[in-house]
């Protein structure tokens, strides 16, 4: 007898494959699931039908793409939102340290992963399957992290220096994000200094009792501030002037009343009989 090979999408509707007449057929470059059958024929017979089988075709899975990654966080507590738009195929959510080695996400198999509470920078990806496909992976996207800024303290504060020309060093150890130095004169409202973004800063010249403190910067997270230090200022002293002075008097019994006035400072009078040595 012979051969006619048949096929059908819907396994109700055959029809002749054209040439395919052997006892072997190959189905390939499926797009759909195809219902395949062999009408066997050798007139004037009735022909016979074998029973039909179906190759089964499922679509490549397509990647799709992530929308909210490559923002920065805080190490810590943090969250970001991660949304898979385009894709078709079942999904799994994967991690990477290093964007090359990447590992599943137990349970994160929808279109939407929140990646929270990191504390190292962090690549996602998505991987799309529909079996025997190829799988599809999205691009990643990455979450850094930053972390918290440590204050450190301060060494170098506490003295007293003189109105005027006076150069006190202030150094900052211990601390880790970007420097900002600021001064207060009522160690309360502090005003950064300009250019002052070192571990060092010389607090020079000062005529008034200042403070100082460094704040710590690591965006976004919350910046951390030095225990203040103050640098004591005293004014110079003036001399002033002394009345009363430039009388002569008898040796023995006598007394002259010397006044200071205009003076600034602690007083201690000091006396000499040759104008040269005082004590």
């Amino acid at each position: 007898g012979s051969i006619q090979w048949q096929s059908s999408t819907d396994n109700v509707t055959f029809t002749n494959i054209g040439g395919a007449t052997g006892a072997s057929y190959t189905a390939s470059n499926l797009t759909a699931t195809t219902y395949y059958h062999a009408v066997l024929s050798n007139s004037p017979c009735t022909a016979a039908t074998t029973t039909s089988v179906v190759v089964n075709v499922n679509a490549a899975p397509v990647a799709g793409s992530i929308s909210g990654g490559g923002g920065t966080v805080c190490a810590g507590t943090n969250s970001t939102v991660l949304n898979l738009t385009g894709q078709s195929g079942s999904i799994q959510w994967q991690s990477s340290t290093d964007n090359v080695n990447f590992t599943n996400i137990g349970g994160a198999t929808g279109t939407s992963y929140t990646a929270s509470n990191l504390t190292t920078t962090t690549y996602y990806h998505a991987v799309l399957s529909n079996s025997p496909c190829t799988a599809a992976t999205t691009t990643s996207v990455v979450v850094n992290v930053n972390a918290a800024p440590v204050a450190g303290s301060i060494s170098g504060g506490g003295g007293t220096v003189c109105s005027g020309t006076n150069s006190t060093v202030l150094n900052l150890t211990g601390q880790s994000g970007s420097i900002q130095w600021q001064s207060s004169t009522d160690n309360v409202n502090f005003t950064n200094i300009g250019g002052a973004t070192g571990t060092s800063y010389t607090a020079s010249n000062l005529t008034a009792t200042t403070y100082y403190h460094a704040v710590l910067s690591n965006a976004p997270c919350t910046a951390a501030t030095t225990t203040s230090v103050v640098v004591n200022v005293n004014a110079a002293p003036v001399a002033g002037s002394i009345s009363g002075g430039g009388v002569t008097v008898c040796s023995g019994t006598n007394s002259t009343v010397l006044n200071l006035t205009g003076q600034s400072g602690s007083i201690q009078w000091q006396s000499s009989t040759d104008n040269v040595n005082f004590t």
